[in-house]
C-alpha cells in the first residue's frame, strides 16, 4: 500500500479537494494529512466535513494527524482562553463552525482523537516531528514536541516527514541530516498545497505542489 502524504491544508477545501482528487488513488493508497487542518482559510469548517465525509467512506484508508492549530482550538475549550490562539483566527474559525451548525464543544472532542503520529516500518509522520531538543515529542503541549517544534529534528532512523513550517517559494524541502521531508509549502501564503507519495519501502513514487486556490484565501 502506498501512503500519500498532505501537508498543512488550513481551511484551503478548493485547494485541498483538487490535490486529493487528482491524485489520491483511494484503492492503492493511504492518504494522511499532516494536521492544521483547520484556521486561516475560508473553508474551515467544510475542510473538516470533507475529511470526514472521506473517513466515513475510505475508513481506515484517511488519516488525518492533530497539528497545532487543532491543539489551540482544544485548549480553548478545555480552559476558555489559549494565549496560543489570536483573536483574529479565532473568531474567523468559530463563525465558520456557526455557519455550519457545528458546536465548537463537539468539533474539539473530534479533534482531540487526532492521533500524533502515524507510523510503518519505513515512515514516521507527524506535524512538526521528533525533534533533537526534547525526551517527550509526544506532550501535545510541549514547545519542543512533535505538534510546535521548529528546531533540528532527530535522525530516527526512518524517514520523517513533516508539516509545520512553511518552506520559501512553495517547495517541499528534505533535510539529510535528520532524514526529513518539510512539506508545508504555504498554503495559506497563496503559495502552494504539497502531497508526496511514498511506496512501502519509503521511496518517493510521485511529488506534486499545486498553487493556492485564490477562492481559499
Amino acid at each position: 500500500m502506498n501512503v500519500f502524504v498532505v501537508g498543512d491544508v488550513h481551511g484551503c477545501l478548493k485547494t485541498f479537494k483538487t490535490l486529493v482528487k487528482d491524485h489520491w488513488q483511494p484503492e492503492t493508497d493511504i492518504l494522511v494529512q499532516l494536521g492544521d487542518l483547520i484556521n486561516r482559510g475560508n473553508f474551515v469548517a467544510e475542510t473538516v466535513l470533507y475529511v470526514q465525509e472521506l473517513q466515513d467512506k475510505w475508513r481506515d484508508r484517511v488519516i488525518v494527524l492533530r497539528g497545532n492549530h487543532e491543539q489551540k482550538c482544544i485548549n480553548f475549550v478545555e480552559s476558555g482562553r489559549d494565549r496560543d490562539w489570536s483573536w483574529k483566527s479565532r473568531k474567523k474559525t468559530i463563525a465558520s463552525f456557526q455557519r455550519q451548525g457545528m458546536e465548537l464543544s463537539e468539533v474539539s472532542e473530534w479533534l482531540q482523537q487526532l492521533p500524533l503520529v502515524w507510523e510503518t516500518d519505513s515512515l514516521c509522520l507527524t506535524h512538526a516531528g521528533i525533534a533533537l531538543t526534547t525526551d517527550k515529542p509526544f506532550d501535545p503541549n510541549n514547545k519542543e514536541g512533535v505538534l510546535w517544534t521548529k528546531s533540528p529534528l532527530k535522525n530516527i532512523g526512518k524517514l520523517q516527514v513533516v508539516g509545520h513550517t512553511p518552506m520559501p517559494g512553495g517547495i517541499p524541502r528534505y533535510n539529510p541530516d535528520g532524514h526529513v521531508w518539510y512539506i508545508d509549502t504555504g498554503v495559506f501564503l497563496r503559495r502552494t498545497l504539497t502531497g508526496i507519495k511514498f511506496d512501502e519501502q519509503g521511496q518517493i513514487i510521485d511529488r506534486r505542489s499545486i498553487p493556492t486556490d485564490p477562492r481559499d484565501i
